[in-house]
């Protein structure tokens, strides 16, 4: 693997622990596949879903797990829960020795679990975000660069300090292929929703509201657009993009124009602070905040939840493996079903999976008996205790998140109002929980849906 600015030092544990199953397993061959396009790219989805259209796809593959549960064609991933009961068979005793599923926090898999209950992926690790800022910035602006805001209006407060010293406080935007935007949401809406979690999770949920939870909130009008709190979430938002650097409207390059010295701040996962800390073109100190609190000066309806320390970054990282089905990959057997079951219960044993995401340095471990180490030490505090992270519904489906990103488009582009951007992602998810309600077999109206 060749150097990147994510990934300035190119991960190679992997390799070491794919030769040490071979010992143990002669019989077993495994080769890495590198796919055609840039794993984390957008692109990357359409190289993986042609590939399983074919039967052609790797027999282990990477993506996340929304994407595998609403994206992915039905039939084309294994369904783990049968293996996840059993032992894992390279741990003697302790978590997993009795049943694999126990190497993973309760959080991790619920937020792995498909809403029809299958579980179609190890997860085992885990992207924490934060806002990088420039201390000499901070500084020229006559702020004291070591003194970090911790509400909304703190945060509004130093950036109008920038702007005043005609320094651009942030860069951020909502372009085709842009996600953070998708962070900020549930951000918010935990901070406008949070008090009602449980009366949100009607599948019992204990940590995120899950597609149903969300779409059951959504058709009932606890979770919908027809709300103030859900207008707070984007007219603060749309408030917020007269600190953003120009182009907002398209996609950019945040992390360059970070280091470029363009912008004070950028809102990034933590696998920039490895590539922080080793980008030569970085000439100024700088550190990390987490999201700054909605109290009530922000808005009336602010509950006081705290935003949540996962939330907007969660187990979407690179520790996600999904195996494909004979439908999704032509010389999948049941022997080889096997096998790739039995090298995850491997790959997941703390010994491999903590130092293999550690040597990436881009995120932080979740598999129990593991712990993040180095610079993502600091920024992993507080991850271990899982939030109640609220989702306004957006993600239901990936078309659905399509059409929202070209609303909000319009919407802060100036080319509609609030009302008629609310008006239109409503019809947008309505239309998003009524294709997944048939793909997924949801009976709404056992949660009281008319």
């Amino acid at each position: 693997q060749t150097p990147t600015i994510d990934h300035p030092k190119p991960p190679s544990y992997l390799n070491r622990i794919i030769a040490e199953y071979q010992k143990l397993h002669p019989k077993i061959t495994i080769k890495l596949i590198p796919p055609d396009v840039q794993a984390n790219s957008a692109d990357y989805g359409v190289w993986l879903r042609t590939q399983l259209a074919g039967a052609q796809a790797p027999n282990i593959f990477w993506q996340q797990a929304n994407y595998v549960n609403s994206t992915l064609p039905k039939g084309t991933v294994v369904d783990l829960r049968p293996w996840l009961d059993k032992p894992d068979p390279y741990v003697a005793s302790g978590p997993g020795s009795a049943k694999w599923r126990d190497l993973f926090t309760d959080w991790v898999i619920e937020w792995s679990t498909a809403p029809d209950g299958s579980i179609n992926q190890v997860n085992g690790d885990i992207v924490s975000t934060s806002f990088f800022y420039n201390q000499d910035q901070f500084a020229k602006a006559g702020l004291d660069p070591e003194k970090t805001p911790t509400t909304w209006e703190e945060f509004t407060s130093l950036q109008d300090a920038l702007k005043g010293k005609g320094i651009v406080p942030m860069t951020m935007s909502v372009g085709p292929k842009e996600y953070r935007w998708t962070w900020y949401t549930r951000e918010a809406a935990t901070m406008f929703y949070g008090d009602k979690f449980d009366q949100l999770s009607v599948d019992g949920g204990q940590y995120q509201l899950s597609l149903l939870s969300q779409a059951v909130a959504f058709e009932k009008g606890e979770l919908s657009p027809d709300q103030p709190q859900y207008r707070e979430i984007w007219r603060i938002f749309q408030d917020w993009t007269k600190y953003w650097r120009q182009g907002w409207l398209a996609d950019i390059d945040h992390y360059r124009t970070w280091v470029n010295g363009d912008v004070a701040m950028m809102w990034d996962g933590s696998w920039s602070v490895a590539a922080g800390l080793a980008d030569p073109l970085i000439k100024f100190k700088w550190g990390t905040f987490r999201t700054p609190k909605f109290t009530k000066q922000t808005s009336q309806y602010a509950t006081g939840q705290d935003p949540p320390a996962w939330g907007s970054g969660g187990p979407n990282a690179s520790f996600q493996y999904s195996i494909a089905t004979k439908q999704a990959s032509s010389t999948m057997t049941p022997d080889k079903t096997e096998a790739a079951v039995d090298f995850l219960r491997f790959l997941t044993v703390p010994w491999n999976a903590g130092p293999m995401v550690n040597d990436l340095g881009s995120y932080i471990p979740t598999i129990k008996g593991t712990e993040s180490v180095g610079p993502l030490k600091g920024i992993a505090k507080g991850i271990d205790v899982p939030s109640k992270v609220v989702f306004i519904p957006i993600t239901i489906d990936s078309q659905e998140t399509e059409l929202y990103d070209r609303e909000l488009q319009s919407f802060l582009g100036d080319r509609e109002t609030i009302d008629q951007f609310l008006a239109k992602v409503k019809t947008i998810t309505s239309d998003a929980i009524q294709r997944t309600a048939k793909r997924a077999h949801w009976d709404l109206a056992k949660y009281g849906v008319k």
